[in-house]
């Protein structure tokens, strides 16, 4: 997971309306939504909640903290009854569009690991070819020899 550079965080201040904060989540620590990230994601922003008219928490953005607390390495539900609890005002600090960019990464980081990988191949297979020339040739040498006294 790629590290998170505090100055690309987004504060967000949300007033709960009728229909409460307007958004669902998705992972946690016991129900990670992204393999090896524990984090909590925005799942969906509906339509007519404090979130859709607010305009700037989307799909996607990973919830780092909620009125001040961490929630990076809380399970799924103590993340919903701590917005359960936050009253109606929420302060929220987010990763925006981490889901992307995390996955944008670990395909980077696949493809630099596979093309090491086929370098690595190939060097073994030049180094196996010379010691497999090598020993043909010092065998050549030695027989060459043997029949030559």
């Amino acid at each position: 997971m790629p590290p998170v550079d505090p100055k690309s965080l987004l504060e967000i201040d949300l007033e709960r309306g009728d229909s409460g904060l307007g958004f669902n989540i998705k992972g946690g620590v016991d129900s990670p939504y992204i393999p090896d990230d524990p984090g909590v994601f925005i799942a969906k922003i509906r339509e007519t909640g404090a979130a859709a008219q607010n305009g700037k928490l989307h799909e996607g953005d990973k919830i780092v903290e909620v009125n001040g607390q961490n929630v990076e390495n809380m399970k799924h539900q103590d993340v919903v009854n701590l917005f359960l609890a936050s009253g109606s005002n929420v302060k929220l600090k987010v990763w925006p569009n981490a889901e992307k960019i995390i996955a944008d990464t670990r395909i980077s980081s696949s493809s630099s690991q596979a093309k090491t990988s086929c370098l690595v191949s190939a060097l073994k297979f030049i180094v196996g070819v010379s010691l497999l020339a090598g020993v043909s040739y010092a065998g050549y040498k030695y027989v060459r020899n043997k029949q030559s006294v």
